[in-house]
Protein backbone atom coordinates (compact mmCIF):
# COMPACT_ATOMS: atom_id res chain seq x y z
CA UNK A 1 0.00 0.00 0.00
CA UNK A 2 1.22 3.51 -0.77
CA UNK A 3 2.20 6.10 1.81
CA UNK A 4 -0.68 8.62 2.27
CA UNK A 5 1.76 11.51 2.82
CA UNK A 6 3.59 10.72 -0.43
CA UNK A 7 3.43 13.40 -3.12
CA UNK A 8 4.24 12.52 -6.71
CA UNK A 9 4.90 15.17 -9.33
CA UNK A 10 2.39 14.57 -12.12
CA UNK A 11 2.92 17.57 -14.36
CA UNK A 12 5.15 20.62 -14.79
CA UNK A 13 3.81 23.52 -16.84
CA UNK A 14 7.07 24.63 -18.48
CA UNK A 15 5.39 27.29 -20.64
CA UNK A 16 3.89 28.95 -17.58
CA UNK A 17 7.24 28.75 -15.73
CA UNK A 18 8.99 30.46 -18.63
CA UNK A 19 6.24 33.11 -18.80
CA UNK A 20 6.57 33.84 -15.05
CA UNK A 21 10.37 34.08 -15.28
CA UNK A 22 10.11 36.35 -18.32
CA UNK A 23 7.62 38.62 -16.51
CA UNK A 24 9.86 38.73 -13.42
CA UNK A 25 12.93 39.72 -15.47
CA UNK A 26 10.84 42.27 -17.38
CA UNK A 27 9.63 43.76 -14.10
CA UNK A 28 13.23 44.13 -12.87
CA UNK A 29 14.10 45.90 -16.12
CA UNK A 30 11.04 48.12 -15.66
CA UNK A 31 12.19 49.03 -12.15
CA UNK A 32 15.70 49.85 -13.38
CA UNK A 33 14.22 52.12 -16.06
CA UNK A 34 12.01 53.80 -13.48
CA UNK A 35 14.99 54.37 -11.15
CA UNK A 36 16.79 56.16 -14.02
CA UNK A 37 13.71 58.31 -14.65
CA UNK A 38 13.48 59.17 -10.96
CA UNK A 39 17.16 60.12 -10.89
CA UNK A 40 16.64 62.32 -13.96
CA UNK A 41 13.68 64.11 -12.36
CA UNK A 42 15.52 64.46 -9.05
CA UNK A 43 18.71 65.53 -10.84
CA UNK A 44 20.88 63.14 -8.84
CA UNK A 45 22.22 59.61 -8.68
CA UNK A 46 20.62 57.58 -5.90
CA UNK A 47 22.61 55.43 -3.54
CA UNK A 48 21.63 51.83 -2.75
CA UNK A 49 19.34 52.81 0.12
CA UNK A 50 17.56 55.44 -1.99
CA UNK A 51 17.03 52.97 -4.87
CA UNK A 52 15.50 50.54 -2.37
CA UNK A 53 13.25 53.36 -1.14
CA UNK A 54 12.01 54.01 -4.68
CA UNK A 55 11.33 50.28 -5.06
CA UNK A 56 9.57 49.95 -1.72
CA UNK A 57 7.67 53.23 -1.32
CA UNK A 58 7.55 54.71 -4.82
CA UNK A 59 6.29 58.28 -5.07
CA UNK A 60 6.20 58.72 -1.31
CA UNK A 61 10.01 58.58 -1.31
CA UNK A 62 10.33 60.96 -4.29
CA UNK A 63 8.07 63.53 -2.63
CA UNK A 64 10.01 63.26 0.64
CA UNK A 65 13.23 63.65 -1.31
CA UNK A 66 12.14 67.10 -2.51
CA UNK A 67 10.78 68.43 0.83
CA UNK A 68 14.15 69.71 2.14
CA UNK A 69 14.48 71.75 -1.08
CA UNK A 70 11.09 73.47 -0.68
CA UNK A 71 11.59 77.22 -0.59
CA UNK A 72 8.15 77.97 0.85
CA UNK A 73 7.55 75.69 3.85
CA UNK A 74 4.06 77.08 4.45
CA UNK A 75 2.93 76.53 0.84
CA UNK A 76 1.53 73.25 -0.40
CA UNK A 77 3.55 70.57 -2.16
CA UNK A 78 2.32 71.42 -5.65
CA UNK A 79 3.33 75.07 -5.32
CA UNK A 80 6.78 74.15 -3.97
CA UNK A 81 7.39 71.64 -6.77
CA UNK A 82 6.40 74.26 -9.35
CA UNK A 83 8.79 76.72 -7.73
CA UNK A 84 11.56 74.15 -8.15
CA UNK A 85 10.52 73.58 -11.77
CA UNK A 86 9.57 69.97 -11.07
CA UNK A 87 6.64 68.19 -12.72
CA UNK A 88 6.03 64.80 -11.10
CA UNK A 89 2.97 63.90 -13.21
CA UNK A 90 4.84 61.87 -15.89
CA UNK A 91 6.81 60.05 -13.19
CA UNK A 92 3.64 59.35 -11.18
CA UNK A 93 1.99 57.89 -14.30
CA UNK A 94 5.00 55.72 -15.12
CA UNK A 95 5.20 54.50 -11.54
CA UNK A 96 1.48 53.78 -11.29
CA UNK A 97 1.68 51.57 -14.39
CA UNK A 98 4.68 49.49 -13.31
CA UNK A 99 4.84 49.74 -9.51
CA UNK A 100 2.65 46.76 -8.69
CA UNK A 101 4.54 44.46 -11.08
CA UNK A 102 7.95 44.32 -9.40
CA UNK A 103 6.43 44.00 -5.92
CA UNK A 104 5.37 40.44 -6.86
CA UNK A 105 8.91 39.13 -7.42
CA UNK A 106 12.11 38.67 -5.38
CA UNK A 107 14.09 41.54 -6.93
CA UNK A 108 17.16 42.96 -5.22
CA UNK A 109 20.10 45.15 -6.23
CA UNK A 110 23.35 43.58 -7.33
CA UNK A 111 26.76 45.06 -6.48
CA UNK A 112 26.38 47.56 -9.36
CA UNK A 113 23.06 48.90 -8.07
CA UNK A 114 21.03 47.15 -10.80
CA UNK A 115 17.86 45.38 -9.72
CA UNK A 116 17.62 41.74 -10.76
CA UNK A 117 15.74 38.55 -9.95
CA UNK A 118 17.58 36.90 -7.03
CA UNK A 119 15.62 33.68 -6.62
CA UNK A 120 12.83 31.68 -8.18
CA UNK A 121 9.51 33.54 -7.95
CA UNK A 122 7.00 31.91 -5.58
CA UNK A 123 4.41 31.96 -8.39
CA UNK A 124 6.29 29.08 -10.04
CA UNK A 125 5.03 26.71 -7.34
CA UNK A 126 1.59 26.85 -8.98
CA UNK A 127 3.13 25.34 -12.15
CA UNK A 128 3.58 21.93 -10.55
CA UNK A 129 0.76 19.41 -10.21
CA UNK A 130 1.22 16.78 -7.49
CA UNK A 131 -0.89 13.90 -6.31
CA UNK A 132 -3.33 15.05 -3.65
CA UNK A 133 -4.60 11.82 -2.16
CA UNK A 134 -3.82 8.14 -1.69
CA UNK A 135 -6.03 7.06 -4.61
CA UNK A 136 -4.06 9.27 -6.99
CA UNK A 137 -0.77 7.87 -5.68
CA UNK A 138 -2.04 4.31 -6.10
CA UNK A 139 -3.38 5.01 -9.61
CA UNK A 140 -0.05 6.55 -10.61
CA UNK A 141 1.93 3.60 -9.23
CA UNK A 142 -0.34 1.12 -11.04
CA UNK A 143 -0.16 3.11 -14.28
CA UNK A 144 3.66 3.08 -14.14
CA UNK A 145 3.69 -0.71 -13.60
CA UNK A 146 1.15 -1.31 -16.37
CA UNK A 147 3.01 0.98 -18.76
CA UNK A 148 6.29 -0.81 -18.04
CA UNK A 149 4.63 -4.20 -18.64
CA UNK A 150 2.97 -3.10 -21.89
CA UNK A 151 6.17 -1.52 -23.18
CA UNK A 152 8.06 -4.74 -22.37
CA UNK A 153 5.38 -6.78 -24.17
CA UNK A 154 5.66 -4.48 -27.21
CA UNK A 155 9.48 -4.68 -27.20
CA UNK A 156 9.30 -8.47 -27.07
CA UNK A 157 6.68 -8.48 -29.87
CA UNK A 158 3.87 -10.02 -27.75
CA UNK A 159 1.62 -7.04 -28.53
CA UNK A 160 1.60 -5.43 -31.97
CA UNK A 161 2.37 -1.68 -31.80
CA UNK A 162 -0.69 -0.79 -33.87
CA UNK A 163 -2.98 -2.41 -31.26
CA UNK A 164 -1.61 -0.65 -28.16
CA UNK A 165 -4.26 2.10 -28.30
CA UNK A 166 -6.88 -0.53 -27.38
CA UNK A 167 -5.11 -1.11 -24.06
CA UNK A 168 -4.88 2.57 -23.09
CA UNK A 169 -8.52 3.58 -23.35
CA UNK A 170 -9.36 2.85 -19.72
CA UNK A 171 -8.08 6.17 -18.35
CA UNK A 172 -4.88 6.01 -16.34
CA UNK A 173 -2.83 5.37 -19.48
CA UNK A 174 -2.62 7.22 -22.74
CA UNK A 175 -0.35 7.07 -25.77
CA UNK A 176 2.26 9.57 -26.79
CA UNK A 177 1.00 11.98 -29.46
CA UNK A 178 1.64 10.40 -32.85
CA UNK A 179 3.14 7.29 -31.31
CA UNK A 180 2.21 3.84 -30.13
CA UNK A 181 4.05 3.84 -26.85
CA UNK A 182 1.77 3.99 -23.80
CA UNK A 183 2.49 6.40 -20.95
CA UNK A 184 0.92 7.44 -17.65
CA UNK A 185 -2.09 9.76 -18.11
CA UNK A 186 -1.17 12.27 -15.37
CA UNK A 187 -4.05 14.58 -16.31
CA UNK A 188 -6.59 11.81 -15.66
CA UNK A 189 -4.85 10.75 -12.44
CA UNK A 190 -4.90 14.31 -11.08
CA UNK A 191 -8.71 14.28 -11.33
CA UNK A 192 -9.22 11.11 -9.27
CA UNK A 193 -10.95 11.91 -5.99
Amino acid sequence: MSNPAKKILLHTDQKKIEAIKKEAVKSAESLNTLIKECEKVCRTTFDKHQRDQVRDTGMAFIKEYFKPQFQFPNADEKFNLQALGIDLAPLENAMAKSYPIWREYPIEQNENGIFELVEEPKQIQSCYTYTENEKQVRAYELAVKITDLINTAIAEKFIPENEVYKLTLFGILTTEPGGWKPKVNTDRISRIK
